[in-house]
């Protein structure tokens, strides 16, 4: 019922009510699980990557931890859209801070820089 909760999240933002972050991060989660990468890059690039690195640091702030989905979803939206060198600094940030991370994150960067031609 993935597509019903992405139209229900868009519904619902019209509205002016934004959606909390554990339905945000759970969302995610679960179109990433589900193999739907694609669609969960889609979905953070319809609510743009400021406003995507923006949840992120309010989740930091509210105790509430991206998971390692969230994150690769994050980087593969980066590098998709261009951004590979920032998507390598993100990274590179949580390698170094010991947070998740798994290959399709590194994955994405790889793909996006052999994109880039970079």
């Amino acid at each position: 019922m993935t597509e019903e909760a992405i139209d229900t999240l868009f519904k619902i933002k019209r509205h002016g009510v934004g959606p909390c972050l554990l339905s945000c991060n759970f969302l995610i989660d679960k179109l990433v699980e589900h193999g739907k990468v694609d669609v969960a890059v889609a979905l953070l690039g319809r609510v743009g990557f400021e406003e995507a690195a923006d949840t992120l640091r309010e989740m930091e702030k509210v105790g509430v931890t991206p998971n390692v989905f969230t994150y690769t979803a994050y980087l593969q939206g980066l590098c998709k859209h261009g951004r590979s060198d920032f998507a390598n600094e993100v990274l590179r940030a949580l390698i170094g801070e010991n947070l998740p991370m798994d290959v399709f994150g590194c994955g994405a960067e790889i793909h996006g820089f052999v994109k880039e031609k970079n």
